[in-house]
C-alpha cells in the first residue's frame, strides 16, 4: 500500500450573498482531490449599501475536508495481479 495524499481538515473564509453560492464556491477551490463540504458558517453578514454602492458580501467559514488517497498493489511472480486506487481496480 501506498499512501498518495494524508487527509486534512482545512477552513476557508468566503464571501458570497448566500450559504449555497458559499458551498458552490468552496467546492471551486478543490485541488484535484475527493474533498467534502462539512459544514458553512455565517462569520459576518453583509450590508446592502446605498443604491448598490458600499455593498459588502456575507463572510462564510467553510470547514472542508480532504480524503487521503492511497494506492495498493497485489503482486506474485513478480506480476501484478491487482491494481487499485482510489476509483478504480483493474485486474
Amino acid at each position: 500500500m501506498e499512501k498518495l495524499t494524508a487527509p486534512e481538515r482545512q477552513v476557508i473564509m468566503i464571501q458570497a450573498p448566500d450559504d449555497k453560492t458559499a458551498r458552490k464556491r468552496a467546492k471551486v477551490h478543490q485541488t484535484g482531490r475527493s474533498q467534502i463540504v462539512k459544514r458553512v458558517n455565517l462569520i459576518t453578514p453583509g450590508s446592502k449599501g446605498f443604491l448598490g454602492i458600499g455593498r459588502r458580501l456575507d463572510e462564510y467559514e467553510v470547514k472542508v475536508i480532504h480524503r487521503a488517497v492511497v494506492e495498493g498493489h497485489l503482486q506474485a511472480d513478480g506480476k501484478d495481479l491487482y491494481t487499485c486506487s482510489q476509483n478504480s481496480w483493474k485486474a
